[in-house]
């Protein structure tokens, strides 16, 4: 019986990377254009992957089924368990999983979601509470049990990158985080105060003094953005990339070490910036 080295096998594993960057910046058409093929993909918007396809021109993707628009948490996780558990019979027929518009799903297919639970289980109930205090409470268990099914999703997809040699990639819109928040008071000069969510981010990335916003992907609440890093082998912010007339070209940049935003690079250091075309990024 041939002898399996435990090096070799882990060496052979897949990548779990997240990206991030405004819309139509070239992120689903670079993906489909370079990740490892056939590819699985999991629409978390409503959008026809179409026009990114059609930005390929002629080249054609190899997909894994047509790609699936998920607008509930529980109908995905129970559809990546079910591809986990049938391992011998699917894992094969695909080499990567593409989840796109990670983001749009999370903010509003959960939300929404989770907030029609909310103020079911109140009526339910019959509480009478103050608006504010109400209203305080329910971000605090909706952001909580958003953070919560989002998290248990982004675990499976990790199985398939750890465990099964599958690249896995999310795709999200990015918001940005400022240093200072403005208060604006009636008939006085407005305050400018520390705002919590750059402080706790502070404490866990490496952000510099000098910097006064930081850009994050575009996830509602802090309970996500502070736990998912751990999950995920990379986190790259892409960008717009221009040739020396001033024109767009793509793919677009992705940057895995970017100051001013939120970023991850684990592996053989080297570079950590360049165009987003994962053969280069996964050295296929």
């Amino acid at each position: 019986m041939k002898k399996i080295d435990p090096y070799d096998e882990i060496a052979k594993r897949g990548r779990f990377i997240h990206i991030y960057g405004v819309t139509e910046v070239g992120k689903s058409t670079s993906s489909f254009q370079s990740l490892p093929q056939p590819i699985l993909t999991i629409l978390g918007e409503a959008r026809n992957p179409r026009t990114s396809l059609e930005a390929l021109g002629e080249k054609k993707v190899e997909f894994y089924k047509v790609p699936v628009f998920f607008d509930d948490p529980t109908e995905l996780r129970e559809f990546l368990s079910d591809l986990l558990r049938n391992e011998g019979k699917e894992l094969d027929q695909f080499a990567s999983i593409f989840f796109d518009g990670a983001s749009n799903f999370y903010n509003n297919s959960v939300g929404a979601l989770l907030e029609d639970e909310y103020y079911e289980m109140m009526e339910a109930g019959n509480k009478i509470k103050r608006p504010i205090a109400q209203q305080t409470e329910r971000d605090m268990k909706v952001y909580g049990a958003m953070a919560s099914e989002l998290l248990r999703i982004y675990n499976l997809l990790a199985r398939f990158s750890s465990q099964h040699n599958k690249v896995v990639v999310s795709a999200s819109l990015v918001r940005t985080i400022d240093r200072r928040i403005r208060i604006e008071r009636m008939n006085k000069e407005p305050l400018m105060l520390s705002n919590p969510q750059f402080t706790e981010l502070v404490g866990r990335f490496d952000i510099p003094e000098s910097v006064d916003s930081y850009d994050v992907p575009n996830f509602d609440g802090k309970v996500f953005l502070k736990e998912f890093p751990g999950l995920v082998d990379m986190i790259g912010r892409v960008e717009r990339r221009h040739d020396a007339n001033g024109e767009v070209v793509y793919p677009p940049t992705v940057n895995f070490d970017a100051k001013e935003s939120m970023c991850k690079f684990t592996g053989k250091r080297g570079k950590t910036s360049g165009p987003l075309d994962f053969t280069k990024i996964l050295g296929l």
